[in-house]
């Protein structure tokens, strides 16, 4: 009887472990701004979605609290600069490279690890005749 017991106790601790484990954070991209431009323009974007930074916490003797805010982000194979967490639902980054003329998809990386991407998030447009700012 108290084997019966036990292992009926230890199978619902360990769902309630399961239960109030850490969260997995839930990274989405929704939109970003501007969504079009000409090329050879350097860009500050705005990107709009779920943001969850990455908590580490020791409450052992130092009784501190890490926050990762490190998000990076590409549009098709160019890396977004200075990409700065704003709030939970905002990302700032800066389009410092040529990007040809074309529909380019975003990719988000949290800081835990997790992507979103956006397809069709950005189309930059010909321009003829406008100088490069590259």
């Amino acid at each position: 009887m108290k084997t019966r017991i036990y292992v009926a106790w230890l199978a619902a601790a360990l769902n309630l472990g399961a239960c109030f484990g850490p969260a997995p954070a839930i990274t989405t991209v929704d939109a970003v701004a501007p969504a079009s431009f000409n090329e050879g323009t350097p860009m500050q974007l705005t990107i709009s979605g779920n943001f969850m930074v990455k908590a580490n916490a020791d409450f052992g003797g130092g009784q501190q609290v890490q926050v990762n805010d490190t998000f990076t982000a590409t549009l098709g194979t160019v890396t977004l600069t200075n990409v700065t967490y704003v709030d939970g639902g905002t990302l700032h980054a800066n389009l410092s490279s040529y990007l040809p003329p074309g529909t380019y998809t975003l990719t988000v990386h949290a800081p835990d690890g997790s992507m979103a991407t956006l397809e069709q998030a950005v189309t930059v447009a010909a321009c003829r005749g406008c100088a490069h700012h590259f």
